[in-house]
């Protein structure tokens, strides 16, 4: 048969040659489709259930937990843009010695810094230590204030006593901000078709199935929003931890000998020249003896 008829048939015959290329692509889909769907299913409340439970994890050292606890608080968004750039979380950490016998005048400048920088005081604890002379007082403040006064908080509080001792340190949160936001985002598009496939159920059990996926996911939403607010409260807000110590007295390492110890010194004393006495007594009478017997000897030939 010649090129050209057999052409001519495959032009007069082009249905079926287009039919199973169609049915071709339409079960591809399908399958593809029917996975999509199998991965979305395969998320289940718990183990009691048969099913494997969801695990969130985030490089960078945040929390990894299968899901947050009923009881979580509701998270706020934070103002937060992600797109403006790096996402850098300030926290610094200072050690300050103050001068004997201002340390409640100092810790009121603190405060009063503070509060002036419309800072919030989170966390204070002061300790006495020594008794009588050798007292002194040490106190440390967790301090949280907006990252736009951060640096005049720092500046201000670096006036207060001696500061022997500076870390900062500046972390960029970028990746995760955003690994979170997005990962938020899918699992809201995960709720919603929990939600879907809820409404188009009509067996009980399945219903149920899908009501505890409902429940569980939920729970993920909430924890992942509590995560990204927190994440964003390290950028909208830094964290300055000071530390007050009152310098020790000049006499505190000064105390008195008691009795007790001036007996055992003296004890120790008297064994040590008994000791001596004891051993060097006999090379005495050594001694006294040869020269005793030689002072004799000379007296006799002088007699002769």
């Amino acid at each position: 048969m010649a090129i050209r008829d057999q052409l001519t048939k495959l032009k007069d015959n082009w249905l079926l040659i287009l039919l199973p290329l169609v049915l071709f692509f339409l079960l591809a889909g399908g399958l593809s489709g029917l996975s999509g769907l199998v991965s979305d299913v395969a998320f289940s409340p718990g183990a009691s259930s048969g099913y494997a439970q969801p695990s969130i994890g985030y490089d960078g050292g945040y929390p990894s937990q299968s899901y947050a606890p009923s009881g979580a608080r509701e998270a706020t968004s934070t103002s937060v843009d992600a797109t403006a750039g790096q996402l850098i979380a300030k926290t610094a950490s200072m050690e300050t010695k103050v001068e004997r016998g201002t340390f409640l005048d100092e810790e009121a400048s603190l405060k009063s810094i503070v509060q002036s920088s419309d800072a919030q005081l989170l966390q204070q604890n002061v300790q006495t230590y020594g008794e009588g002379i050798s007292q002194y007082r040490a106190g440390s403040y967790r301090v949280k204030v907006d990252a736009d006064k951060y640096e005049e908080l720092v500046s201000k509080l670096g006036e207060i006593g001696e500061m022997d001792s500076f870390r900062e340190t500046a972390d960029d949160v970028t990746q995760a901000y955003t690994d979170l936001s997005v990962r938020l985002a899918n699992e809201k598009t995960r709720l919603s078709r929990y939600n879907e496939m809820y409404k188009e159920a009509t067996d009980v059990s399945d219903k149920l199935e899908i009501s505890d996926r409902i429940f569980n996911q939920e729970n993920m939403i909430k924890y992942l929003e509590e995560a990204l607010r927190d994440v964003g409260d390290q950028v909208v807000y830094s964290t300055v931890d000071v530390t007050l110590t009152e310098e020790k007295s000049g006499y505190a390492e000064l105390t008195f000998v008691g009795l007790s110890d001036l007996v055992k010194g003296f004890v120790g004393s008297l064994s040590t020249v008994i000791y001596l006495f004891v051993l060097l007594l006999p090379w005495a009478l050594g001694i006294w003896l040869v020269v005793f017997v030689v002072r004799k000897l000379r007296g006799k030939g002088k007699k002769k």
